[in-house]
């Protein structure tokens, strides 16, 4: 550490400067992060994970033991929809006045 005086070379363990014997400005400690800032932050982490993992199974990466067993029939025995169809009841209709 230099000292803020006359710019002499101190080592870290000296509380005054060895030449002009001004007193050195002390080292701050390291700021420590809070175990509230821990578990947030993996959970954070263990959310993203778990989306990522879902969206890319829902696109169908992944391993063959990740993907569910889907059996489709075979091509053409796929079965239809019966077609919708609309029927109007003209009896419920009010005559024009």
């Amino acid at each position: 550490m230099d000292c803020p005086s006359c710019g002499v070379f101190n080592p870290e363990e000296r509380e005054t400067c060895w030449r002009c014997n001004t007193e050195l400005p002390s080292k701050a400690p390291p700021k420590r992060r809070s175990s509230q800032q821990s578990a947030r932050l993996w959970l954070y982490v263990a959310v993203a994970l778990f989306a990522i993992v879902t969206f890319a199974r829902t696109c169908g990466v992944g391993p063959d033991w990740l993907q569910p067993d889907l059996e489709l029939p075979p091509e053409g025995m796929l079965p239809r929809r019966a077609p919708i169809v609309y029927q109007l009841d003209i009896s419920a209709v009010p005559e024009p006045l």
